[in-house]
């Protein structure tokens, strides 16, 4: 944590401290019903796991658990937040990852025994006469990726200079890594094997590389990417959070999709997307709660980690079985 007497602006628009506690996007109220709510199902669903047949289809109960909250805090977002344009940013990032759990992601593999037989998405995508709607996707994918990653840095960056951001080494190390998976991808479709082992020694080196580059960008930003405190004459205003989504571990996503197949990188793509726009979501519930009072803290704490832990067992049951079998 560090303690700092100069606010640091990290969005377009400075909330100042008297912004910040007149308008939450979450209040007292919103943040303990999802809490509560989401702890007990919790609990539920760890008794329930002594029943065999409801663990053989678990992966279910957690897209409906997710998509209930997700709703759920939409609700509690539209009923409690009087400012229209915090409430429909809210809403937008809320639908985003919404449709990136049941429409795209889940739609890419079929899991659980019921399922598991039925054509999904990624099998569509991997015969052969559909090539070229796999490679178009790929191609989508990746320069998304590559635009994630620079609204990412956007969002962090003191300078708003867009060369700034478009050059910045981040950007280039994921640049790299972007051409080097289509290119392996395409020898490997061609079937050069010496091509192929050429490519994918250059994508390992490129992952090393991005990984020591976010390492350096984070340290480099660390006043960015930390807890900061204005200290005012009465009490501490905690006002600035930053849930940071570029970090070292973000090179290991990339890595799956090396090892995987090549439908696999869509769905590390997705759940990638689905991070960035959770961590907005946080980000903004967390800069406005009312810092001043200690109850709030701890309740819209525990909002943010629950809500984050459910999304990632979600994440977890779409891509575990695929990983393994590819």
């Amino acid at each position: 944590m560090r303690v700092s007497c100069t606010p640091v602006n990290i969005y377009d628009r400075r909330y100042d401290s008297a912004q910040v506690k007149s308008v939450e996007l979450f209040s007292l109220h919103s943040a303990k019903l999802v809490s509560t709510v989401a702890a007990v199902l919790l609990i539920l669903q760890t008794f329930s796991l002594g029943g065999s047949s409801f663990a053989e289809e678990e992966h279910q109960f957690w897209y409906y658990f997710s998509t209930s909250l997700l709703i759920l805090s939409g609700g509690m977002i539209g009923l409690g937040c009087p400012s229209w344009t915090l409430k429909r940013s809210g809403f937008r990032d809320l639908l985003i990852v919404l449709l990136l759990d049941r429409v795209l992601l889940r739609r890419l593999h079929q899991t659980g025994s019921k399922w598991i037989h039925l054509e999904d998405l990624s099998d569509w995508l991997n015969r052969p006469e559909h090539s070229i709607w796999l490679w178009l996707s790929l191609i989508v994918g990746w320069f998304t990726l590559l635009l994630q990653r620079t609204m990412a840095i956007r969002r962090y960056s003191a300078n708003r200079h867009p060369l700034r951001f478009v050059c910045s080494l981040p950007v280039l190390s994921l640049t790299l890594i972007t051409f080097g998976q289509l290119a392996y991808r395409w020898a490997v479709a061609s079937t050069k094997s010496e091509w192929s082992v050429i490519t994918a020694r250059l994508v390992y080196s490129f992952l090393v590389i991005d990984c020591l580059v976010l390492w350096y960008w984070r340290r480099s930003n660390r006043l960015t990417t930390e807890l900061l405190v204005s200290k005012s004459s009465s009490s501490p205003d905690w006002t600035q959070n930053s849930f940071d989504v570029l970090h070292p571990i973000g090179t290991f996503p990339l890595l799956i999709c090396l090892l995987g197949r090549p439908s696999v990188s869509l769905l590390w793509i997705g759940v990638i997307w689905k991070e960035y726009f959770l961590a907005s979501v946080m980000q903004r519930l967390w800069d406005r709660s009312k810092w001043s009072e200690a109850q709030p803290s701890r309740w819209h704490l525990s909002c943010c980690w629950l809500l984050y832990w459910i999304q990632g067992w979600t994440t977890y049951f779409e891509q575990v079985s695929w990983f393994f079998n590819s």
